[in-house]
């Protein structure tokens, strides 16, 4: 009964994109440092929802509590690591910190895979969001690296391209929400709904920077 269920952690999942995006909605999402312009809400909402989403799956599948919190300790590094190559102007430590960063994301994705082969819960609903992780984790790390961290392409692209991305992934996970019963009998995942629908309504409304 002293199980961290799933629902409780989308909800802070649900609250941090929604902090994001009212600063996006407020026009305060930028920030210039030495020069440099960053969508700082999206670097936060990544850095801090990213452990948590990986938590959710590990969750979903059973996993012991050492397990998920290990998993989602990994993740909040690699996102840190992110971090750094953004902020650093060395460019040996923008490739350490870019390489370590990815092949820390690669372990975490690759575990998560092989729990998924044999789950101790079977969950038809972790396994799309593991898909979906596969699908999308890759192209936000290609898109963040093009534009904060090597600049070859401008920041107009990068926010049409997450936002974009965010849209056609999160309405596939609704229409999947809403064609299977699965996520009616996991714990508090009546979350699941509003939370795929705020995404979906959030990332189309999301201003403009």
């Amino acid at each position: 009964k002293d199980r961290i269920y799933v629902g409780s952690i989308v909800g802070i999942v649900c609250f941090v994109s929604a902090v994001c995006a009212m600063m996006g909605a407020v026009e305060q999402n930028v920030i210039t440092i030495k020069g440099r312009t960053f969508l700082w809400c999206r670097l936060l909402e990544y850095t801090l929802n990213t452990p948590m989403l990986t938590a959710i799956m590990a969750e979903s599948w059973g996993c012991t509590h050492d397990m998920t919190l290990r998993l989602a300790s990994i993740s909040a590094a690699y996102c840190l690591c992110g971090w750094g190559a953004v902020l650093t102007q060395r460019w040996w430590l923008k490739i350490y910190l870019v390489v370590f960063g990815c092949l820390l994301c690669l372990f975490v994705t690759m575990r998560l895979i092989q729990v998924s082969w044999n789950p101790h819960i079977v969950s038809r609903v972790a396994k799309l969001n593991l898909y979906m992780t596969c699908i999308s984790y890759p192209l936000v790390i290609a898109t963040w690296g093009l534009t904060d961290i090597w600049h070859v392409i401008p920041q107009s692209h990068e926010f049409y391209i997450e936002t974009l991305l965010m849209v056609v992934i999160k309405t596939f996970s609704l229409l999947y929400v809403l064609g299977d019963a699965e996520y009616y009998r996991l714990s508090n995942q009546m979350w699941d709904f509003p939370q795929q629908a705020f995404y979906v309504a959030r990332s189309i409304m999301f201003n403009r920077h």
